[in-house]
């Protein structure tokens, strides 16, 4: 950070609209006795500025008559340089480059009576048309020419072009190039210094670049008169000769260092601390080599060699910067920005120096500030709450409200276009408790069901907005879940993030109708009610009618619209107070316990009605869809990978035969053209296996997302108490994703070790084992199957032995046939057991904390 900021006394805004870089700068004299400053823009407009006001005092300011000429030359401006360009002429002139051409121009001035009429007139003396597109330019004496200067152009693909004044001279190309760098000319030794595309500063002798453009179908490249390895990109190269030590010098500013040659060696190199812009290099009259170098923290720092002498804050980030000499001021600091900003200013020792206000030594009132201290406890405490969920119910309440209408129509068009598929309308309205500056409203279903619109973002959301989407089935997939989740995100007024969610349930004949019953299915649920089971018209009245659905039927069958999935039979037994849901498909079963779970629950109003699931969970077909998922997986990952290969070797194969193709000689292929083809031949292989294995995975996805749900839906019905839920259920996603660097079984795996570590441990040793903390990727699939089957074989194991105990309270209080005798017995025989397994238990903990404490100690 710097103390001082440099002193501006001129300034000017060229344009509004227009655009400049470091090129687009030129100080000159121009015949005069007083510097002239040319500004070209990208937008083809050319201004020159000459202050006549004083340089100090009030009056220092801009003027009208400072503008001395502002013309449209109709094309983009390159770079602008002044020399003796016109033959027989010592005066100097103007050389502008355009995109594909480079006009001479001399500058006229008719005096008039006044200041004011005074015309200033840029004439055009010749032009050269260019056949290649041009970079940039420079101009000089080449080859040694007295009192007269040349042109020569760089073009985009490394051709050199000369010109001598109205005459064509030669064009050459540089070897070795890919991009064009800046270009600079050393008198002394009549050399061009630029930089390769391998990062080596090169010298070429004009005279061998003439010799090597005047030879016929020359072989070889030419040859550069000195090398220096830089080894970084350059942002500018500047020559300049000291009449002092009688030595050019060559100034190269990179994008990390700052390098100084002198008599083809290197004088000194400057390791740059910043980011620089740009940079000047000049020579005091005692002969000291100087750098002006703005750094990207709008600082300027001024260098004498290697040393920092002065260091000043700039009001704003020039691309470009040079030095003029005024009537009244030697050497000011010409700076131009990026957006057309000139500024002419001198470093000048004004301090930036924030001098903080005395402190008042006051004697310290504790009642005040314990007073004030609780006014602002009260204040906090009103406006937050300690509790930070982010619930539904607070969020309704207090800023957004959003509320979800499904239609019970089937439609069959989206968007005007008639689809195969049947669509469900959903119409979702917002209304907004408080002004949001924006809302991000987003729409998800479960594949393979689709909504469009999925997102949708609300600006300055004042008044009430509803949306309409369409969810549709994509494709022939039996349905994991039938819930529409809406979500809306938003900042409130507080600063504080918040999202808030509503849930609903898209209709069941959206996908299904009714059918005839089946008698026999290979898969079977039955659901055990606490009080007497709703007749099945009841449970679905929106399929009256159909199929012969009265209120007499005690058996309906469900089949999916466009899938040949099997029939889903529902029996209902009145007497026996259960359903029982069949079908050949396990996955089908899936979606119908949801909705006859959900339905019973919904109809009936009493605190004490349950549903529960005695029989064992379909361990072993879980496990079959787990299996089968994570070997299409790492199938699809395998050809990732191979892909991945596939395209690095096509890339370099392109290189190989590029570089072959740039040869002047040329040479054989050595088949690289065929193994070219083949390894094509082999991505499109490799993306056709690819995209069938990601058509294999969404299948996957999807029958495991239908075999979780059914796996929830089912431990939360075992669980009649619902002890330990919460924690399952968040173990067990029923949203399968697989992310690039994470998948499904990556999650699942550490959900599953947590409970069998916490609340599905068998014993205290197991409860203090270390926790499990690795989240790397899952390869040993058994032992993930493994870790499925003893959570859920505990889980239901824990269940079955509460239901057991209650029957077995109920037949002793009934029947009461069991001898008193053996009751007590047994008793005391599980007692002795469960008091020696308790002592045991407790005996191994406490000698596990005494260790503990050992080492800790």
């Amino acid at each position: 950070m710097s103390l001082f900021r440099t002193k501006a006394f001129w300034s000017n805004q060229c344009s509004n609209d227009e655009e400049y870089d470091q090129s687009s700068i030129k100080v000159s004299r121009i015949n005069s006795d007083s510097d002239f400053v040319l500004i070209g823009s990208h937008s083809g407009v050319l201004r020159i500025y000459k202050p006549t006001g004083p340089a100090f005092g009030e009056n220092a300011f801009y003027r009208p008559n400072d503008l001395y000429l502002e013309t449209h030359l109709g094309e983009a401006i390159l770079q602008i340089d002044v020399g003796k360009l016109v033959s027989g002429s010592q005066s100097k002139q103007v050389a502008i480059l355009y995109p594909r051409s480079i006009g001479i121009y001399t500058l006229l001035s008719k005096d008039g009576i006044a200041e004011h009429g005074t015309q200033n007139i840029l004439n055009l003396v010749y032009e050269h048309k260019l056949e290649r597109s041009a970079a940039n330019f420079i101009i000089g004496p080449f080859g040694g020419v007295q009192n007269r200067d040349f042109i020569c152009i760089q073009s985009v693909d490394g051709v050199l072009t000369f010109f001598e004044q109205e005459t064509f001279s030669f064009a050459c190309t540089l070897p070795n190039f890919l991009l064009p760098f800046p270009i600079a000319y050393v008198k002394s030794f009549d050399i061009l210094v630029t930089l390769s595309s391998d990062w080596i500063l090169k010298s070429y002798k004009y005279r061998s670049l003439s010799e090597f453009a005047n030879e016929e179908k020359s072989k070889r490249d030419v040859e550069s008169l000195w090398e220096y390895n830089i080894g970084e990109g350059v942002l500018d190269i500047q020559a300049l000769y000291d009449d002092i030590s009688r030595q050019s010098h060559v100034a190269v500013l990179g994008e990390k260092n700052l390098y100084c040659f002198n008599d083809y060696r290197l004088r000194f190199m400057k390791k740059l601390e910043f980011l620089p812009f740009c940079f000047l290099f000049y020579f005091l009259d005692d002969g000291k080599c100087m750098f002006l170098i703005v750094a990207e923290t709008n600082t300027l720092l001024l260098y004498e060699g290697t040393t920092l002498k002065w260091s000043a804050k700039l009001d704003f980030l020039p691309i470009a910067i040079d030095r003029a000499f005024f009537n009244e001021i030697n050497g000011a600091l010409v700076m131009l920005s990026e957006n057309g900003y000139l500024q002419f200013a001198y470093l000048g020792t004004e301090p930036n120096i924030f001098s903080a206000p005395p402190l008042k030594n006051l004697d310290i009132d504790f009642d005040k500030i314990e007073n004030e201290l609780a006014t602002l406890n009260s204040i906090i405490k009103s406006n937050y709450t300690n509790n930070m969920s982010l619930t539904n119910a607070n969020v309704e309440r207090e800023e957004l409200v959003i509320t979800i209408s499904v239609s019970p129509q089937i439609e069959n068009f989206i968007n005007d276009r008639t689809i195969d598929q049947p669509c469900c309308n959903v119409s979702i309205e917002i209304v907004p408790q408080a002004v949001f500056e924006e809302v991000h409203l987003s729409v998800t279903v479960q594949k393979p069901l689709t909504v469009i619109p999925s997102s949708e973002i609300y600006n300055n959301l004042v008044a009430t907005t509803s949306l309409t989407c369409l969810v549709y089935s994509s494709a022939s997939y039996t349905i994991p879940s039938l819930e529409i989740e809406v979500a809306a995100s938003y900042i409130t007024n507080l600063g504080r993030p918040r999202v808030c969610s509503k849930t609903a349930i898209v209709p069941l004949h959206f996908l299904y109708e009714c059918c005839p019953p089946l008698k026999d299915s290979q898969h079977r649920i039955i659901l055990n009610l606490s009080e007497n089971s709703m007749p099945l018209l009841e449970l679905f009245p929106e399929f009256v009618g159909k199929n012969s659905l009265t209120s007499a039927t005690n058996a309906i069958g469900f089949k999916h619209f466009t899938t040949n999935a099997p029939v889903v039979t529902i029996l209902v037994a009145k007497s026996y107070r259960r359903y029982r849901l069949q079908s050949d498909d396990l996955l089908c079963l899936n979606l119908l316990v949801q909705e006859v779970t959900r339905r019973l629950r919904s109809n009936v109003n009493s605190s004490s009605f349950t549903i529960s699931y005695t029989s064992q969970l379909p361990i072993a077909e879980f496990l079959v869809y787990v299996k089968s998922h994570s070997e299409t997986n790492q199938r699809v990952n395998v050809l990732q990978n191979e892909l991945n290969l596939l395209s690095s070797q096509y890339r370099q194969i392109q290189k190989r035969l590029v570089a072959k193709f740039k040869q002047k000689n040329p040479t054989a292929l050595g088949n690289l053209d065929i193994l070219l083809q083949t390894t094509y031949e082999d991505i499109i292989n490799v993306i056709t296996k690819l995209k069938e294995g990601k058509d294999q995975l969404l299948d996957s996805q999807i029958k495991l997302a239908c075999v979780l749900n059914l796996i929830q839906t089912l431990l939360n019905l075992m669980d009649t108490n619902g002890k330990s839920m919460e924690t399952i259920n968040a173990t067990f996603i029923p949203k399968v994703y697989d992310y690039e660097n994470q998948n499904w079984e990556d999650v699942i795996d550490a959900g599953l070790c947590y409970l069998l570590r916490t609340s599905l441990a068998k014993t205290e040793k197991d409860k203090l084992r270390a926790p499990h903390t690795s989240f790397e990727e899952v390869k040993d699939i058994p032992k993930l199957e493994k870790h499925f089957a003893q959570v859920l074989e505990r889980i239901s194991k824990g269940c079955a032995v509460e239901v057991g105990n209650e029957k077995e309270i109920e037949t002793t209080e009934i029947a009461n046939e069991v001898p008193q005798r053996e009751t007590k017995e047994i008793n005391h025989l599980g007692t002795e057991f469960a008091t020696a397994s308790t002592r045991a238990i407790s005996a191994a903990r406490q000698s596990l904390l005494r260790r503990r404490h050992k080492v800790d100690g």
